[in-house]
């Protein structure tokens, strides 16, 4: 009950305060998932910043750029891991079958 209160206040406000998303979010029946999903919508605000704010431009730039590269590294990282993953599971096995205690 009290959450339908807040929730025609905050309708009845958001012409005076921007909260119109926010309110529009609380309206769904799966609350939890509609917060998060107004949660990521307002993050996203970052972006129309970075318009006006030449310094977060540029850095967002950069860091657009460098995502190629990133990937390059996580997929040799990926492999290491697989590697060095079945290495372990080799070496598990010949100690279970000489008797060591595993």
């Amino acid at each position: 009950m009290a959450l339908k209160t807040l929730l025609c206040l905050l309708l009845r406000l958001r012409r005076r305060v921007k909260i119109s998303l926010l309110a529009s979010c609380f309206a769904f029946h799966h609350f939890q998932l509609s917060l998060c999903v107004c949660v990521c919508v307002l993050q996203l605000r970052v972006f129309k910043l970075a318009k006006s704010w030449p310094t977060l431009n540029l850095l967002i730039g950069i860091i657009g750029r460098t995502m190629g590269a990133l990937g390059n590294l996580c997929f040799v990282l990926a492999i290491i891991i697989f590697i060095f993953a079945v290495m372990g599971m080799q070496v598990r096995t010949v100690r279970q079958q000489a008797g060591y205690a595993v």
